[in-house]
């Protein structure tokens, strides 16, 4: 994602305005689409693109021109914390010796991690209490389904988890639980809301 594809697509813009004036049309709705970042993860801010394109369509669309767009993502990334539970766990010695391990967690790419298929999405997975544990592994995490394709990251390090224990991912409000299935006959989980209050001085 960079600030010169929106730039691209915005002068693109103004060469079919100006071709739908000749077939005797004229537009004045500008949609500037979807795609906004909704973490700063992403390489490239909100206010990094909007202070881009902003010039450019002053200089190239009069002012009686309606400009709307769909920030969904830039509204909603954030609003989510994902966490998921260990239910099982595997190790085994690659051909170097090294010792690696695949957990089984309670959601998947079927439930809320379909953002891995549909939206190119990489999820980080985070333990909720390292508890001082340095030592690393490489590690895979699964969903439940027993479906091959229901990995959610692969070769993450990650310290040696035991059964019961959680992990969490940030980001997690666009594109997840909006496009669940009950694949294999696991239902999406309830979602919680968590407002933390803020005790008055």
């Amino acid at each position: 994602m960079s600030t010169s594809s929106f730039i691209s697509a915005i002068k693109n813009a103004k060469r079919v305005f100006e071709q739908g004036k000749t077939c005797g049309f004229n537009m004045s709705i500008l949609d500037l689409g979807g795609g906004w970042p909704g973490t700063d993860d992403d390489g490239i801010t909100f206010s990094a693109i909007a202070n881009a394109i902003r010039p450019v369509i002053d200089e190239l669309f009069p002012a009686d021109v309606n400009v709307i767009a769909e920030p969904g993502r830039y509204f909603v990334a954030e609003s989510h914390t994902l966490v998921v539970n260990v239910f099982g766990k595997r190790n085994f010695e690659d051909q170097y010796g090294n010792k690696r391990f695949l957990y089984y967690v309670n959601d998947g790419v079927y439930q809320s991690f379909n953002c891995i298929f549909f939206d190119h999405a990489a999820p980080k997975p985070l333990v909720f209490s390292p508890a001082g544990r340095t030592e690393l592994y490489k590690s895979t995490v699964f969903g439940p389904t027993c479906d091959s394709l229901d990995c959610i990251a692969k070769d993450f390090d990650l310290p040696e988890l035991q059964v019961g224990e959680w992990l969490y991912f940030k980001s997690m409000g666009a594109y997840t639980v909006a496009a669940a299935s009950p694949f294999n006959g696991f239902r999406s989980h309830p979602t919680m809301y968590y407002i933390q209050s803020h005790a008055s001085a």
